[in-house]
């Protein structure tokens, strides 16, 4: 397996176990310019944190609106 799919498959390792715990102490900040296309997935994949803040930065899209919905 290369050093890519390795990463990943840690990855999804880990936010497994995470997802697993019930109340973990973490705050994750997103920095999004319009991201309409990506940010709900982006804030589900981090749904195991504690607080969720996403930054929106002048988007033209909506971004911000999609972003509110995710929760």
């Amino acid at each position: 397996m290369d050093s890519k799919l390795r990463s990943r498959a840690r990855g999804t390792e880990i936010a497994e176990t995470l997802k697993s715990q019930s109340d973990i102490g973490v705050t994750v900040v997103v920095a999004a310019r319009n991201e309409a296309a990506n940010i709900a997935a982006c804030v589900e994949s981090v749904s195991w944190a504690r607080e969720i803040l996403v930054v929106e930065d002048g988007s033209i899209d909506e971004t911000r609106e999609i972003a509110a919905a995710a929760g």
